[in-house]
């Protein structure tokens, strides 16, 4: 169940990464997208699965619309996360205020 969080989070990462890349349009967003996707491992949800988990299994249009927001503030420079661990962290923390 985390392994296939993981993967889906990858998989919405590395798809608007290649959308951007291919556009050309943010070159800057694509770079830190493509971070995350390369820094991504289960060792990262951990101390937030517990929080991710309710909202992922089974799988909750909160936690798809909190993903794709999440994802467009990285676009939009809004927010910057450093490698796929922050990442999961801004998530819960979203989760857990919605």
């Amino acid at each position: 169940m985390k392994l296939d969080c993981l993967f889906t989070l990858q998989s919405l990462l590395n798809e608007r990464f290649a959308t951007l890349f291919a556009s050309g349009t943010n070159l800057s967003a694509a770079q830190t997208l493509h971070t995350l996707v390369l820094t991504a491992t289960s060792d990262s949800l951990d101390g937030f699965w517990a929080q991710i988990q309710p909202f992922y299994e089974p799988l909750t249009p909160t936690f798809q619309s909190k993903v794709r927001t999440l994802n467009d503030s990285i676009v939009s420079g809004d927010v910057t996360p450093a490698d796929f661990a922050e990442y999961v962290k801004l998530l819960a923390a979203s989760l857990l205020a919605a």
